[in-house]
Order: C-alpha cells, then structure tokens, then sequence
C-alpha cells in the first residue's frame, strides 16, 4: 500500500513538473511569435507608408519576406503548438500533421529561398549595377518573387506524397515532424539539404561579397558618405546573417545528434 501511494506521488510530481514546463515552453514560442508578428507588421508598414522606404529598389523582395515571416508567426507557429499541448493522450484528426507539412512547414523553406534572391538581389546591384535596373521592372520583380517557390514546391511534394519521408506525429512531443518511411536517411538527410543548407551558403556567399566589394570601393573613396552609409548596412547584412544561423542551426544540430534527449526537455527546446 505504501509503495503504490510512493509511485502514485511521484508519477503526480512528474506530470505537474511536465506540465509546467509544457506550459511556459508554450507561453514562450507563442509570446516570441506575437513579438516578431507585430515586428515584421510595423516594418510592412513602414515599407508602404514611408517615402524614402517606398523608392528602395528591393522593396517588393523585401516585402514578399516579411509577408512569409507574418504568416509563420500567425498561422504555421500557432498550429505547430496545437499537439504538443494536446499531448499523446488525444489523437487527431487523421490528415493533421501532413497538411500541417503541406501549409506549414513550408513557411521555413520559403523563408530561406525568398530571403536568398534577395540576397542575390543585392549582389546584382553591388556588383553589377549598369545591368541592375533591368532586375527592378515590374515583370522582373514578379519573376523573381514567383523563382523561389519553384524549389519549395519540389521540396515539399516528396513528405506531402509520402515518397522517402513523411509528417508523422513524434512519440517523445506529440507534435508533428518529418519521419522517414522506410530505412534510409536519404530523404531526410535531401529534404535538410535543400531547405536549409542550400539556401543558407546562397545568403552567405551573397552578403560576404557585398561587404567585400562595398569596404574596396570605400577604400577607394572614404570621402564620400553614401559609401560609408552602403558599407555599414552591408555590416548589418551580414551581421543579421550570422545571426540567422544562430537562431536555426543549433536546433537542427541539437535535434540531429541528441533528438530523444531534446524531445524530452520543454527546458531545452525553449532555450534552443
């Protein structure tokens, strides 16, 4: 009798101490979203309201961006949360993590793909900029918000199929991530590649050269305030680069390596 009211307290203590933790782990990733929505909101404002704002050439890009970054942190974020909270103990709906893999997780993709013609974008103008301006017409602009959907769309018919890998819910978070259908990485190891690595050498190449060609044309001419001005926000480029890659790559690298243990911790997801 002692025994079993030992286990019942402790199994009591160990549900409320994962439930706490399952509650600020939630109260976290929907307060950072809400912050990055109203974010990413005023500065879609401020790209249609403000005059000089409104004559940047990459613009349109920019805006494409932040229309991306608002829908994730609206819709996609929100709804990634939905199982976790509900927890192994409710099934749902048969078809809910694989349209969550069709209408959601392709945000990251498109994120990265639209944040790296931008970036090649700005190469253009750096390097080229007598042919630049064939690059800022309307028909060049719709091209090139439309280019990076296409390597979205191959990317993600593969898991939205079922073909090598597929949405399934996690046993360890009960939410919903890729799986692989048979016994190869293959397909997942493909998947990360394209969505992630890809796309993040593109933007890296692209800002590096930026900054080196900008801070050779300010040694040139360190008189002149529209260089210097164009060599610090080619800074703040790269800067905002690394700093990109240190928000997504030590979740990718923590979840490759100890994804059991991280499934696990609330505690560590949230700081990750």
């Amino acid at each position: 009798m002692n025994n079993t009211s030992f286990i019942n307290r402790t199994f009591s203590v160990e549900n409320t101490r994962k439930d706490v933790q399952l509650f600020w782990w939630i109260f976290g990733v929907l307060a950072t979203n809400t912050f990055g929505a109203l974010a990413n909101i005023i500065l879609l404002i401020a790209m249609v309201i403000h005059r000089p704002l409104r004559q940047f050439q990459s613009r349109a890009l920019i805006i494409h961006c932040i229309l991306i970054d608002i829908y994730a942190s609206i819709i996609q974020v929100p709804t990634a949360t939905i199982p976790v909270y509900l927890t192994m103990a409710y099934p749902l709906a048969k078809d809910f993590c694989l349209y969550q893999g069709i209408f959601g997780y392709f945000t990251y993709a498109a994120s990265m793909y639209s944040a790296s013609v931008l970036a090649l974008h700005r190469v253009v103008a750096t390097i080229f900029p007598r042919h630049f301006n064939f690059l800022t017409t309307e028909r060049a602009t719709i091209c090139l918000i439309v280019l990076p959907w296409f390597p979205i769309v191959i990317i993600n018919i593969f898991p939205a199929l079922k073909i090598g890998l597929v949405m399934r819910r996690n046993v360890y978070t009960a939410a919903c991530s890729f799986a692989r259908t048979g016994k190869s990485d293959v397909a997942i190891n493909v998947y990360t590649t394209f969505a992630y690595y890809v796309p993040t050498v593109i933007m890296g190449v692209s800002y590096f050269i930026v900054l080196i060609k900008t801070w050779i044309t300010y040694q040139e001419k360190k008189s002149s305030r529209a260089l210097q001005r164009r060599l610090e926000i080619s800074w703040m480029l790269f800067v905002s680069f690394i700093w990109h890659c240190c928000t997504i790559y030590p979740f990718i690298i923590v979840n490759a390596f100890f994804s059991k243990e991280f499934a696990r911790s609330f505690t560590s997801q949230l700081f990750v």
